[in-house]
Protein backbone atom coordinates (compact mmCIF):
# COMPACT_ATOMS: atom_id res chain seq x y z
CA UNK A 1 0.00 0.00 0.00
CA UNK A 2 1.68 3.54 -1.02
CA UNK A 3 1.64 6.38 1.12
CA UNK A 4 -0.86 8.19 -0.43
CA UNK A 5 -3.43 4.78 -0.11
CA UNK A 6 -2.37 4.85 3.36
CA UNK A 7 -3.64 8.76 4.53
CA UNK A 8 -7.31 7.95 2.20
CA UNK A 9 -7.41 4.76 4.71
CA UNK A 10 -6.56 6.69 7.73
CA UNK A 11 -9.39 9.70 6.67
CA UNK A 12 -12.14 7.04 5.34
CA UNK A 13 -12.07 4.38 7.67
CA UNK A 14 -10.58 5.04 11.16
CA UNK A 15 -12.17 9.05 10.62
CA UNK A 16 -8.72 10.31 11.66
CA UNK A 17 -8.68 14.39 11.30
CA UNK A 18 -5.90 16.03 9.26
CA UNK A 19 -3.72 17.50 12.00
CA UNK A 20 -3.76 13.39 13.23
CA UNK A 21 -2.85 11.89 9.91
CA UNK A 22 0.02 14.68 9.52
CA UNK A 23 1.56 13.88 13.13
CA UNK A 24 1.32 9.99 12.44
CA UNK A 25 2.93 10.09 9.26
CA UNK A 26 5.03 12.86 9.50
CA UNK A 27 4.33 15.09 6.85
CA UNK A 28 2.99 18.89 6.46
CA UNK A 29 -1.09 19.43 7.00
CA UNK A 30 -1.24 20.47 3.63
CA UNK A 31 0.08 17.10 2.05
CA UNK A 32 -1.71 15.12 4.69
CA UNK A 33 -5.31 17.59 3.55
CA UNK A 34 -4.31 17.01 -0.61
CA UNK A 35 -4.66 13.08 -0.56
CA UNK A 36 -7.23 12.45 2.41
CA UNK A 37 -9.92 14.91 0.78
CA UNK A 38 -9.11 14.89 -2.64
CA UNK A 39 -10.25 12.49 -5.37
CA UNK A 40 -6.96 10.36 -6.17
CA UNK A 41 -6.73 7.81 -8.99
CA UNK A 42 -4.32 4.80 -7.14
CA UNK A 43 -4.79 2.98 -9.87
CA UNK A 44 -1.30 1.02 -10.37
CA UNK A 45 -0.08 2.57 -13.76
CA UNK A 46 2.03 0.24 -16.15
CA UNK A 47 5.21 1.34 -15.90
CA UNK A 48 6.68 3.71 -19.63
CA UNK A 49 10.12 2.02 -20.90
CA UNK A 50 12.52 5.11 -22.14
CA UNK A 51 13.43 4.53 -25.65
CA UNK A 52 17.25 3.76 -25.97
CA UNK A 53 18.01 3.91 -29.95
CA UNK A 54 21.74 2.72 -29.27
CA UNK A 55 20.35 -0.70 -27.86
CA UNK A 56 17.51 -1.47 -30.11
CA UNK A 57 19.63 -2.61 -32.92
CA UNK A 58 21.39 -5.16 -30.44
CA UNK A 59 18.10 -6.24 -28.02
CA UNK A 60 17.33 -9.12 -30.10
CA UNK A 61 20.90 -10.46 -30.17
CA UNK A 62 21.18 -10.27 -26.14
CA UNK A 63 17.95 -12.40 -25.73
CA UNK A 64 19.10 -14.78 -27.53
CA UNK A 65 22.61 -15.08 -25.95
CA UNK A 66 20.69 -15.55 -22.60
CA UNK A 67 17.77 -17.55 -23.92
CA UNK A 68 20.89 -19.85 -25.35
CA UNK A 69 22.21 -19.48 -21.86
CA UNK A 70 19.67 -21.51 -20.11
CA UNK A 71 20.82 -24.60 -21.55
CA UNK A 72 24.02 -24.43 -20.31
CA UNK A 73 25.51 -24.92 -16.50
CA UNK A 74 25.76 -21.63 -15.14
CA UNK A 75 29.36 -21.76 -14.51
CA UNK A 76 29.39 -21.05 -18.29
CA UNK A 77 26.92 -18.55 -19.22
CA UNK A 78 27.46 -15.15 -20.27
CA UNK A 79 28.12 -12.19 -17.78
CA UNK A 80 27.06 -8.73 -18.92
CA UNK A 81 30.65 -8.16 -19.54
CA UNK A 82 31.20 -10.95 -21.98
CA UNK A 83 28.19 -9.88 -23.52
CA UNK A 84 29.55 -6.14 -24.11
CA UNK A 85 32.64 -6.64 -25.35
CA UNK A 86 31.18 -9.43 -27.71
CA UNK A 87 28.84 -6.77 -28.80
CA UNK A 88 31.69 -4.35 -29.82
CA UNK A 89 33.41 -6.67 -31.36
CA UNK A 90 31.23 -8.43 -33.32
CA UNK A 91 28.30 -5.90 -33.86
CA UNK A 92 30.29 -2.98 -33.38
CA UNK A 93 28.02 -1.39 -30.71
CA UNK A 94 28.61 2.41 -29.45
CA UNK A 95 26.71 2.40 -26.31
CA UNK A 96 27.72 2.08 -23.05
CA UNK A 97 28.18 -0.67 -20.51
CA UNK A 98 26.41 0.39 -18.25
CA UNK A 99 23.44 -0.12 -20.49
CA UNK A 100 23.98 -3.37 -21.31
CA UNK A 101 24.64 -4.34 -17.77
CA UNK A 102 21.12 -2.93 -16.69
CA UNK A 103 19.51 -4.84 -19.47
CA UNK A 104 21.31 -8.03 -19.33
CA UNK A 105 20.26 -8.33 -15.58
CA UNK A 106 16.51 -7.05 -16.19
CA UNK A 107 16.45 -9.91 -18.92
CA UNK A 108 17.54 -12.74 -16.40
CA UNK A 109 15.32 -11.48 -13.76
CA UNK A 110 12.43 -12.49 -16.58
CA UNK A 111 14.06 -15.65 -17.67
CA UNK A 112 14.33 -16.57 -14.38
CA UNK A 113 10.99 -16.32 -12.70
CA UNK A 114 9.69 -17.69 -16.45
CA UNK A 115 11.86 -20.88 -15.54
CA UNK A 116 10.48 -20.78 -12.03
CA UNK A 117 6.65 -20.50 -13.18
CA UNK A 118 6.95 -23.18 -15.52
CA UNK A 119 9.17 -25.80 -12.60
CA UNK A 120 5.61 -24.80 -10.15
CA UNK A 121 3.18 -26.26 -12.26
CA UNK A 122 2.17 -29.86 -10.82
CA UNK A 123 0.40 -32.73 -12.90
CA UNK A 124 -1.39 -34.56 -10.60
CA UNK A 125 0.46 -38.45 -10.46
CA UNK A 126 -1.77 -40.92 -9.94
CA UNK A 127 -0.52 -44.37 -7.55
CA UNK A 128 -1.62 -47.75 -8.45
CA UNK A 129 -2.52 -50.39 -6.11
CA UNK A 130 0.99 -52.07 -4.94
CA UNK A 131 3.17 -49.37 -5.66
CA UNK A 132 5.70 -47.98 -2.63
CA UNK A 133 8.48 -45.65 -2.26
CA UNK A 134 11.45 -45.73 -0.36
CA UNK A 135 13.79 -43.46 1.39
CA UNK A 136 15.58 -42.65 4.38
CA UNK A 137 14.99 -40.14 7.32
CA UNK A 138 17.28 -39.08 10.45
CA UNK A 139 16.71 -38.50 13.59
CA UNK A 140 18.78 -37.60 17.00
CA UNK A 141 18.83 -40.14 19.74
CA UNK A 142 20.41 -40.23 23.41
CA UNK A 143 23.43 -42.06 23.42
CA UNK A 144 23.73 -43.12 27.54
CA UNK A 145 27.60 -44.53 26.62
CA UNK A 146 28.28 -40.97 25.83
CA UNK A 147 25.98 -38.96 27.24
CA UNK A 148 25.61 -37.06 24.11
CA UNK A 149 23.05 -36.73 21.30
CA UNK A 150 23.54 -39.22 18.70
CA UNK A 151 22.20 -39.16 14.37
CA UNK A 152 20.51 -42.24 13.77
CA UNK A 153 18.17 -42.86 10.44
CA UNK A 154 14.81 -44.16 9.83
CA UNK A 155 14.26 -46.01 6.82
CA UNK A 156 10.89 -45.97 5.48
CA UNK A 157 8.41 -47.72 3.21
CA UNK A 158 5.04 -45.70 1.90
CA UNK A 159 2.23 -46.99 -0.33
CA UNK A 160 0.57 -43.77 -1.81
CA UNK A 161 -2.84 -45.52 -2.68
CA UNK A 162 -3.48 -46.69 1.01
CA UNK A 163 -1.01 -44.13 2.71
CA UNK A 164 0.42 -47.10 4.95
CA UNK A 165 3.50 -46.58 5.97
CA UNK A 166 6.27 -48.65 7.27
CA UNK A 167 9.82 -48.14 9.01
CA UNK A 168 12.72 -49.32 10.44
CA UNK A 169 15.30 -47.72 12.72
CA UNK A 170 19.28 -48.45 11.21
CA UNK A 171 22.06 -47.43 12.11
CA UNK A 172 23.32 -45.86 9.21
CA UNK A 173 22.21 -45.82 5.18
CA UNK A 174 24.54 -48.29 3.98
CA UNK A 175 23.67 -51.30 1.47
CA UNK A 176 23.69 -53.52 4.73
CA UNK A 177 20.77 -50.91 6.81
CA UNK A 178 19.51 -50.52 3.53
CA UNK A 179 18.27 -54.21 2.44
CA UNK A 180 18.06 -55.26 6.06
CA UNK A 181 15.57 -52.94 6.49
CA UNK A 182 13.61 -53.76 3.49
CA UNK A 183 13.62 -57.50 4.02
CA UNK A 184 12.27 -57.12 7.44
CA UNK A 185 9.50 -54.74 6.09
CA UNK A 186 8.97 -57.45 3.19
CA UNK A 187 8.40 -60.04 5.88
CA UNK A 188 5.92 -57.92 8.00
CA UNK A 189 3.56 -56.73 5.24
CA UNK A 190 4.41 -60.30 3.83
CA UNK A 191 5.21 -59.58 0.15
CA UNK A 192 6.84 -57.32 -1.95
CA UNK A 193 6.02 -54.15 -3.64
CA UNK A 194 5.53 -55.42 -7.59
CA UNK A 195 7.14 -51.56 -8.55
CA UNK A 196 8.99 -49.26 -6.13
CA UNK A 197 10.38 -45.78 -6.67
CA UNK A 198 13.27 -44.97 -4.79
CA UNK A 199 15.18 -41.57 -3.86
CA UNK A 200 18.86 -41.66 -5.70
CA UNK A 201 20.59 -43.65 -2.14
CA UNK A 202 24.18 -43.96 -2.13
CA UNK A 203 23.78 -47.80 -1.43
CA UNK A 204 22.20 -48.24 -5.04
CA UNK A 205 23.08 -45.63 -7.58
CA UNK A 206 26.64 -44.99 -8.57
CA UNK A 207 26.33 -42.65 -11.07
CA UNK A 208 23.37 -40.60 -12.60
CA UNK A 209 23.78 -40.45 -15.75
CA UNK A 210 20.76 -38.64 -16.68
CA UNK A 211 17.30 -37.43 -15.35
CA UNK A 212 16.16 -41.14 -16.39
CA UNK A 213 19.40 -43.03 -16.40
CA UNK A 214 21.43 -44.76 -13.52
CA UNK A 215 24.59 -46.84 -12.85
CA UNK A 216 23.42 -49.32 -10.47
CA UNK A 217 25.11 -50.97 -7.80
CA UNK A 218 25.63 -54.60 -7.80
CA UNK A 219 24.45 -55.23 -4.43
CA UNK A 220 21.28 -53.43 -5.38
CA UNK A 221 20.60 -55.45 -8.75
CA UNK A 222 21.34 -58.77 -7.28
CA UNK A 223 18.93 -57.42 -4.23
CA UNK A 224 16.15 -57.19 -7.12
CA UNK A 225 16.81 -60.09 -8.84
CA UNK A 226 16.19 -62.01 -5.72
CA UNK A 227 12.87 -60.30 -5.05
CA UNK A 228 11.51 -59.42 -8.26
CA UNK A 229 10.33 -56.15 -8.04
CA UNK A 230 10.48 -53.25 -10.38
CA UNK A 231 11.97 -49.89 -9.71
CA UNK A 232 12.19 -46.82 -10.67
CA UNK A 233 14.48 -43.53 -9.61
CA UNK A 234 13.11 -39.92 -8.63
CA UNK A 235 14.80 -36.74 -10.68
CA UNK A 236 17.42 -35.20 -8.49
CA UNK A 237 15.71 -32.48 -6.79
CA UNK A 238 12.57 -33.73 -7.87
CA UNK A 239 10.85 -33.80 -4.40
CA UNK A 240 7.53 -33.70 -5.59
CA UNK A 241 7.71 -36.88 -7.62
CA UNK A 242 8.17 -38.72 -3.89
CA UNK A 243 5.94 -36.62 -2.17
CA UNK A 244 4.31 -39.88 0.10
CA UNK A 245 7.47 -40.96 1.22
CA UNK A 246 8.66 -37.20 2.27
CA UNK A 247 5.68 -36.77 4.06
CA UNK A 248 6.20 -40.43 5.67
CA UNK A 249 9.56 -39.61 6.65
CA UNK A 250 8.63 -35.72 8.61
CA UNK A 251 5.23 -37.36 10.22
CA UNK A 252 7.70 -41.04 11.44
CA UNK A 253 9.98 -38.48 13.13
CA UNK A 254 7.32 -35.96 14.26
CA UNK A 255 5.27 -38.33 15.94
CA UNK A 256 7.35 -41.47 17.08
CA UNK A 257 10.73 -40.27 17.09
CA UNK A 258 10.70 -37.05 19.29
CA UNK A 259 11.59 -36.17 21.74
CA UNK A 260 15.11 -37.80 21.60
CA UNK A 261 14.63 -41.47 22.33
CA UNK A 262 17.63 -43.80 24.52
CA UNK A 263 18.06 -46.50 22.03
CA UNK A 264 20.51 -49.28 22.58
CA UNK A 265 18.69 -52.48 21.51
CA UNK A 266 17.33 -52.06 18.01
CA UNK A 267 15.18 -54.72 18.27
CA UNK A 268 13.09 -53.30 21.00
CA UNK A 269 12.88 -49.99 19.61
CA UNK A 270 11.74 -51.27 15.86
CA UNK A 271 9.42 -53.90 17.78
CA UNK A 272 7.71 -50.53 19.13
CA UNK A 273 8.08 -48.45 16.40
CA UNK A 274 6.20 -51.70 14.20
CA UNK A 275 3.14 -51.45 17.06
CA UNK A 276 2.81 -47.85 16.80
CA UNK A 277 2.73 -47.35 13.15
CA UNK A 278 0.09 -50.34 13.38
CA UNK A 279 -2.28 -48.70 15.19
CA UNK A 280 -1.54 -45.37 13.11
CA UNK A 281 -3.30 -47.66 10.10
CA UNK A 282 -5.85 -47.48 11.88
CA UNK A 283 -6.71 -44.17 11.30
CA UNK A 284 -8.61 -42.50 8.62
CA UNK A 285 -7.08 -41.57 5.38
CA UNK A 286 -7.03 -37.81 4.68
CA UNK A 287 -8.71 -37.57 1.50
CA UNK A 288 -10.86 -40.97 1.41
CA UNK A 289 -11.82 -40.83 4.86
CA UNK A 290 -11.75 -44.84 5.32
CA UNK A 291 -8.95 -46.25 7.88
CA UNK A 292 -6.00 -46.71 6.11
CA UNK A 293 -5.62 -50.60 7.22
CA UNK A 294 -9.38 -50.61 4.76
CA UNK A 295 -7.45 -49.70 2.02
CA UNK A 296 -3.85 -50.97 2.31
CA UNK A 297 -5.86 -54.39 1.53
CA UNK A 298 -6.42 -53.14 -2.59
CA UNK A 299 -2.44 -52.70 -1.75
CA UNK A 300 -1.86 -56.34 0.03
CA UNK A 301 -3.62 -57.83 -2.49
CA UNK A 302 -1.17 -57.25 -5.37
CA UNK A 303 2.35 -57.70 -4.02
CA UNK A 304 4.21 -60.22 -5.08
CA UNK A 305 5.39 -63.37 -2.82
CA UNK A 306 8.44 -63.93 -1.18
CA UNK A 307 11.69 -65.42 -2.11
CA UNK A 308 11.32 -69.36 -0.97
CA UNK A 309 14.58 -69.24 -0.15
CA UNK A 310 15.55 -66.50 3.25
CA UNK A 311 18.02 -63.95 1.91
CA UNK A 312 20.42 -62.56 4.72
CA UNK A 313 22.39 -59.06 3.53
CA UNK A 314 25.54 -59.07 3.81
CA UNK A 315 28.89 -57.74 2.38
CA UNK A 316 31.81 -60.04 1.46
CA UNK A 317 35.47 -58.57 1.49
CA UNK A 318 38.82 -58.67 2.11
CA UNK A 319 41.49 -56.64 4.48
CA UNK A 320 45.51 -56.95 5.56
CA UNK A 321 45.78 -57.06 9.13
CA UNK A 322 47.61 -53.58 10.57
CA UNK A 323 50.83 -54.11 12.91
CA UNK A 324 48.31 -52.99 15.76
CA UNK A 325 46.14 -56.10 15.51
CA UNK A 326 43.74 -54.30 13.35
CA UNK A 327 41.26 -53.65 10.13
CA UNK A 328 39.72 -50.78 8.74
CA UNK A 329 36.27 -50.59 7.09
CA UNK A 330 35.84 -47.37 6.35
CA UNK A 331 35.81 -45.28 8.95
CA UNK A 332 35.24 -48.47 11.76
CA UNK A 333 38.23 -49.95 13.15
CA UNK A 334 38.12 -53.82 14.60
CA UNK A 335 40.91 -55.28 16.33
CA UNK A 336 41.74 -59.21 15.66
CA UNK A 337 43.04 -60.69 18.45
CA UNK A 338 43.77 -64.21 16.89
CA UNK A 339 45.36 -62.65 13.29
CA UNK A 340 49.35 -61.81 12.99
CA UNK A 341 50.22 -58.29 11.26
CA UNK A 342 49.57 -58.31 7.26
CA UNK A 343 47.91 -61.23 7.32
CA UNK A 344 44.88 -61.45 4.80
CA UNK A 345 41.36 -61.66 6.20
CA UNK A 346 38.20 -62.59 4.53
CA UNK A 347 34.97 -60.30 6.16
CA UNK A 348 31.49 -60.88 5.99
CA UNK A 349 29.86 -57.42 7.02
CA UNK A 350 26.25 -57.45 8.23
CA UNK A 351 24.40 -54.13 9.06
CA UNK A 352 24.77 -55.39 12.89
CA UNK A 353 27.84 -57.81 13.22
CA UNK A 354 31.18 -58.53 11.51
CA UNK A 355 32.28 -61.94 10.65
CA UNK A 356 35.90 -62.45 10.16
CA UNK A 357 38.00 -65.37 8.81
CA UNK A 358 40.56 -66.47 7.61
CA UNK A 359 42.03 -66.26 4.07
CA UNK A 360 40.28 -69.45 3.07
CA UNK A 361 37.11 -68.25 4.27
CA UNK A 362 37.82 -71.74 6.75
CA UNK A 363 38.90 -70.30 10.51
CA UNK A 364 36.66 -67.85 11.81
CA UNK A 365 39.09 -65.67 13.94
CA UNK A 366 36.36 -62.83 15.30
CA UNK A 367 32.59 -62.04 15.58
CA UNK A 368 32.43 -58.61 16.77
CA UNK A 369 29.59 -55.97 16.81
CA UNK A 370 29.73 -53.41 13.91
CA UNK A 371 31.11 -50.14 15.21
CA UNK A 372 29.59 -47.41 13.48
CA UNK A 373 30.95 -44.38 13.21
CA UNK A 374 28.03 -41.75 14.19
CA UNK A 375 27.90 -38.01 14.32
CA UNK A 376 27.09 -37.15 17.48
CA UNK A 377 26.59 -33.23 19.19
CA UNK A 378 27.28 -32.76 23.04
CA UNK A 379 24.24 -31.79 25.03
CA UNK A 380 24.75 -27.96 26.88
CA UNK A 381 24.01 -29.74 30.53
CA UNK A 382 24.09 -26.78 32.42
CA UNK A 383 21.36 -25.10 29.74
CA UNK A 384 19.41 -28.74 29.73
CA UNK A 385 19.16 -28.61 34.09
CA UNK A 386 18.77 -24.48 33.73
CA UNK A 387 15.38 -25.42 32.35
CA UNK A 388 14.10 -26.99 35.22
CA UNK A 389 16.04 -24.86 38.11
CA UNK A 390 12.67 -23.88 38.88
CA UNK A 391 10.40 -26.93 37.89
CA UNK A 392 12.09 -29.54 39.89
CA UNK A 393 8.99 -31.78 39.36
CA UNK A 394 9.27 -31.33 35.66
CA UNK A 395 12.92 -32.98 35.92
CA UNK A 396 11.55 -36.49 36.02
CA UNK A 397 10.31 -36.17 32.31
CA UNK A 398 13.10 -34.56 31.15
CA UNK A 399 14.13 -36.54 28.11
CA UNK A 400 17.61 -35.72 28.04
CA UNK A 401 17.94 -36.52 31.52
CA UNK A 402 18.12 -40.22 30.38
CA UNK A 403 21.83 -39.94 29.09
CA UNK A 404 22.80 -38.63 32.27
CA UNK A 405 25.07 -40.97 34.64
CA UNK A 406 23.05 -42.63 37.20
CA UNK A 407 25.05 -41.27 39.79
CA UNK A 408 23.81 -37.78 38.72
CA UNK A 409 20.33 -39.05 37.93
CA UNK A 410 20.11 -40.19 41.17
CA UNK A 411 21.25 -36.98 43.21
CA UNK A 412 18.98 -34.63 40.97
CA UNK A 413 15.89 -37.02 42.06
CA UNK A 414 15.02 -36.67 45.83
CA UNK A 415 11.61 -36.56 47.17
CA UNK A 416 11.30 -33.69 48.64
CA UNK A 417 11.34 -30.74 45.86
CA UNK A 418 12.56 -27.47 47.97
CA UNK A 419 15.51 -30.03 47.87
CA UNK A 420 15.45 -31.29 44.39
CA UNK A 421 15.79 -27.49 43.99
CA UNK A 422 18.59 -27.08 45.26
CA UNK A 423 20.88 -30.12 44.31
CA UNK A 424 20.01 -28.97 40.66
CA UNK A 425 21.40 -25.85 41.37
CA UNK A 426 24.72 -27.78 42.85
CA UNK A 427 25.13 -29.67 39.65
CA UNK A 428 24.80 -26.61 37.33
CA UNK A 429 27.70 -24.70 39.88
CA UNK A 430 29.70 -27.76 39.65
CA UNK A 431 29.17 -27.92 35.62
CA UNK A 432 30.94 -24.62 35.78
CA UNK A 433 34.23 -25.45 36.62
CA UNK A 434 34.46 -29.61 36.16
CA UNK A 435 33.66 -31.73 32.86
CA UNK A 436 30.49 -34.12 33.05
CA UNK A 437 32.67 -37.40 34.12
CA UNK A 438 33.88 -35.13 37.36
CA UNK A 439 30.80 -34.16 38.29
CA UNK A 440 29.94 -38.10 38.14
CA UNK A 441 33.48 -38.75 40.38
CA UNK A 442 32.18 -36.26 43.07
CA UNK A 443 28.81 -37.34 43.41
CA UNK A 444 29.80 -41.28 43.56
CA UNK A 445 31.95 -39.84 46.31
CA UNK A 446 28.87 -37.58 47.86
CA UNK A 447 26.68 -40.72 48.18
CA UNK A 448 29.29 -42.73 50.09
CA UNK A 449 29.96 -39.85 52.65
CA UNK A 450 26.27 -38.64 52.44
CA UNK A 451 27.05 -34.99 50.74
CA UNK A 452 24.43 -33.13 49.41
CA UNK A 453 25.35 -29.00 49.78
CA UNK A 454 27.54 -27.63 47.41
CA UNK A 455 30.43 -26.58 49.98
CA UNK A 456 30.98 -29.98 50.32
CA UNK A 457 30.67 -31.26 47.20
CA UNK A 458 32.97 -28.18 45.68
CA UNK A 459 35.34 -29.51 48.50
CA UNK A 460 35.32 -33.29 47.02
CA UNK A 461 35.91 -31.84 43.84
CA UNK A 462 39.27 -29.98 44.54
CA UNK A 463 40.61 -33.21 46.61
CA UNK A 464 39.61 -35.44 43.47
CA UNK A 465 41.46 -32.91 41.49
CA UNK A 466 44.00 -32.58 43.73
CA UNK A 467 44.92 -36.72 43.39
CA UNK A 468 44.56 -36.42 39.27
CA UNK A 469 47.39 -33.70 39.52
CA UNK A 470 49.89 -33.94 42.59
CA UNK A 471 53.25 -36.02 40.84
CA UNK A 472 54.21 -39.15 42.29
CA UNK A 473 56.19 -38.63 45.64
CA UNK A 474 59.47 -39.26 45.05
CA UNK A 475 61.31 -40.97 48.25
CA UNK A 476 65.13 -41.35 47.52
CA UNK A 477 66.29 -43.27 50.88
CA UNK A 478 65.05 -46.84 50.10
CA UNK A 479 67.40 -49.31 48.51
CA UNK A 480 66.71 -49.56 44.82
CA UNK A 481 66.52 -53.93 45.42
CA UNK A 482 63.41 -53.06 47.86
CA UNK A 483 61.68 -50.13 46.22
CA UNK A 484 59.63 -53.15 44.01
CA UNK A 485 59.68 -56.17 46.58
CA UNK A 486 56.32 -57.82 46.93
CA UNK A 487 56.83 -60.33 49.20
CA UNK A 488 54.94 -63.58 49.72
CA UNK A 489 53.29 -63.60 53.13
CA UNK A 490 51.93 -66.79 52.69
CA UNK A 491 54.67 -68.66 54.53
CA UNK A 492 53.60 -66.40 57.37
CA UNK A 493 49.95 -67.00 57.25
CA UNK A 494 50.84 -70.67 57.65
CA UNK A 495 52.56 -70.11 60.96
CA UNK A 496 49.85 -68.28 62.23
CA UNK A 497 46.25 -70.26 61.95
CA UNK A 498 43.16 -68.79 61.53
CA UNK A 499 44.96 -64.81 61.16
CA UNK A 500 45.68 -63.44 57.57
CA UNK A 501 48.79 -60.98 56.88
CA UNK A 502 47.63 -57.21 55.59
Amino acid sequence: MTQDQYIKELREKEEATIADIARRLGICWSTAKKYADEPGDFTEKPKQHRKQPVLEPVREIIDGWLEEDQNRHKKHRHSANRIYNRLKRENQYQGSYETIRDYVRRRKQELQEANQAKSDQFVRLEHPCGEAQVDFGSFKALDPTTHAVKTLHHLVVAFPHSNARYARILPAQNSECLFFGLTEIFQEIGGVPPFILFDNLTPVVKEIVSRSERKLTDAFLDFCRRFGFAYLFAAPGAGEEKGSVENAVGYIRRNFLVPELTITDYDAANAQLQQQLQEDRKSLHYQEQIPIQELWKDDAAVLLPLPEVPYAPVRSLQRTVNKYGEIKIGKEIYHIPKAHVKQTVFVQLFWDTVHVYDSYGDQELATLPRAYVQKTEAIDWRATLAVYRNKPRGIEQASHLQALPQSIKAFLLPQELSERRQRVQAVIALLETYELDMVQRILEKAAAYDVTSLDELRMLGELLHAVDTQPPLQEPWSPLNTVDWNPNLGTYDALTPGRRSS
